[in-house]
């Protein structure tokens, strides 16, 4: 089953539960992946869907910062409850150490050494790892073995 099937079937379910903090976080899940099926004039592919669950995730962390700068934990928790929500129909995330091993593979075989290859080191991990590490996360570690 897709991701996209995967987040109705859900959606359907917390509906029939009453549940909703889910019902309205899978809504706004569901409208985006309709949104991106309009605009590109083609279905969704799970690659898609997880792109708009990171931005979406994204978009909770900078707000949480934001309500927790102004004093608003309320609303700051809110936003971390519907972030949890969204990062369970993510790939589990690797850990700081898994991606730092990976990332010191990439960079032995292909004889990296100089800060000029961040680039293409950060590609080519984030083109192995997929959807199972944070970009900002990797282009962090990247930069750390590099000096």
């Amino acid at each position: 089953m897709d991701l996209k099937d995967q987040i109705e079937q859900d959606f359907v379910a917390a509906y029939k539960q009453r549940d909703d903090e889910k019902v309205s976080v899978l809504r706004m899940i569901k409208s985006s992946l309709k949104n991106l099926e309009i605009n590109e004039k083609r279905p969704v592919t799970d690659e898609d869907a997880q792109k708009i669950l990171k931005k979406e995730i994204k978009q909770r962390q900078d707000s949480i910062a934001q309500y927790q700068n102004g004093g608003r934990n309320d609303l700051a928790y809110k936003e971390e409850k519907e972030a949890k929500i969204i990062s369970g129909y993510l790939p589990k995330q690797l850990g700081e150490a898994e991606i730092r091993a990976k990332l010191c593979d990439i960079i032995k075989k292909n004889n990296f050494q100089e800060t000029k290859d961040l680039g293409k080191i950060i590609g080519l991990a984030v083109r192995e790892l997929g959807g199972a590490a944070d970009g900002s996360l990797i282009a962090k570690i990247a930069k750390e073995e590099l000096s």
